[in-house]
């Protein structure tokens, strides 16, 4: 009997989000043209942006369009002339492109031919409206206001006040808040949160913004720092309303170095108190430019693996910008032995100390040891 009264509960709740569509007062197609610009986006993302006033919001935020100066748009939510959220980066869609919100809560990014470039993948399900929360947060909702579908959970290179982000492994959740600070009432500490699977939840003081710290957010940017950005609310302009509270990897003091930043010197260069001093080679040290590389002479390599003579060049005193991340302990023959046999592998770098080992498939900036950082050794591998 339980198994009839499953199966009818089963049928009327399908049945009932499939009667549930999203009314056609709230529908909307909207068409990517050529028109005037709402604005400009900060430098990281350089560009004119329009908003898209069909989904609005009383809060800083906005859904809208950006392009670079070429024809072709990606689709986002702005706050300020930041751009904290986007759906098609990688995939931008050109003039005449759409953007529609139908009468089967599905929302969709379709070029002029229909091809669809993103979607949220919510046709009958229930969604009977589209909103933009003041916390910047683009959700689609079912009759009872439950989320079907939220942006929180696709962050791409921005994590905002409240929003989670879960990564794999030990650390089940990071997010990002604002609480009081003790000392004054109107200010608020900025704080990332970490929730760990088998330890109590760990917390990291960021900031202690003077602005509404409700409108921050921390970015990860394209050189791999990491910033913590506030927005003063009352601020006449936009691009004065912004104020950088926290870097990772800065030139002041009580930050890390610059220098642990993967493409601070470029392709390949040594790094010292946030400077670029060095280009290596395999006759020597020279002086740095944009155009330092690694050797482009490389062995030969067939299905993965090394065929022929492997030869390495010494650089004493140097460590790769990602050592302290990783690094295994062996022997420095069987470390050079493994870079030697894997044709991925450009270098690798040892601490004769501790006997522990990084194989590089990836060079990039080396940083200068402390001290005279002598048991720190660098192998870059290249072909007489």
């Amino acid at each position: 009997m339980s198994s009839v009264f499953l199966i009818l509960f089963t049928i009327l709740a399908v049945s009932s989000i499939a009667q549930s569509t999203v009314p056609s007062s709230k529908t909307f197609k909207y068409t990517f043209r050529e028109q005037l610009a709402n604005g400009s986006l900060e430098e990281e993302h350089s560009g004119l942006y329009t908003d898209i006033q069909v989904v609005r919001t009383n809060s800083p935020f906005a859904l809208c369009h950006y392009t670079t100066f070429t024809p072709v748009y990606v689709l986002g939510i702005r706050l300020g002339i930041h751009l904290v959220w986007e759906a098609n980066k990688a995939n931008p869609v050109q003039l005449n492109s759409t953007l529609t919100f139908g009468l089967t809560g599905n929302l969709v990014l379709a070029r002029p031919n229909g091809h669809v470039v993103w979607q949220t993948g919510t046709a009958n399900k229930g969604v009977v409206d589209i909103k933009l929360h003041s916390d910047g947060n683009l959700v689609l909702l079912d009759k009872q206001g439950k989320f079907v579908w939220q942006s929180f959970d696709y962050p791409t290179d921005t994590l905002m006040v409240d929003q989670p982000l879960r990564p794999r492994e030990f650390i089940e959740q990071v997010t990002l808040r604002n609480s009081p600070a003790v000392d004054e009432p109107f200010l608020s500490e900025l704080t990332l949160n970490f929730k760990t699977r088998n330890f109590a939840s760990l917390g990291m003081w960021l900031a202690n913004p003077k602005f509404d710290s409700k409108f921050s957010f921390l970015r990860l940017g394209d050189d791999g720092n990491l910033k913590a950005y506030s927005y003063f609310t009352k601020a006449n302009m936009s691009w004065n309303a912004w104020e950088v509270t926290y870097t990772l990897f800065s030139r002041e003091y009580q930050h890390p170095s610059e220098c642990h930043l993967p493409e601070k010197c470029g392709g390949f260069g040594v790094c010292e108190e946030s400077q670029c001093v060095g280009c290596p080679s395999p006759n020597g040290p020279m002086w740095w430019s944009k155009t330092c590389s690694s050797p482009s002479k490389l062995p030969t390599c067939a299905g993965g693996k090394t065929i022929g003579a492997v030869s390495y060049f010494e650089i004493v005193g140097v460590d790769h910008f990602s050592s302290e991340y990783s690094r295994r302990t062996m022997r420095l023959i069987e470390c050079r032995d493994q870079c030697s046999r894997d044709c991925k592998c450009k270098g690798f770098f040892y601490q004769k100390d501790t006997s522990k080992c990084l194989l590089a498939s990836q060079l990039n900036t080396l940083t200068k040891a402390e001290g005279t950082g002598t048991d720190r050794v660098a192998f870059i591998k290249f072909a007489k």
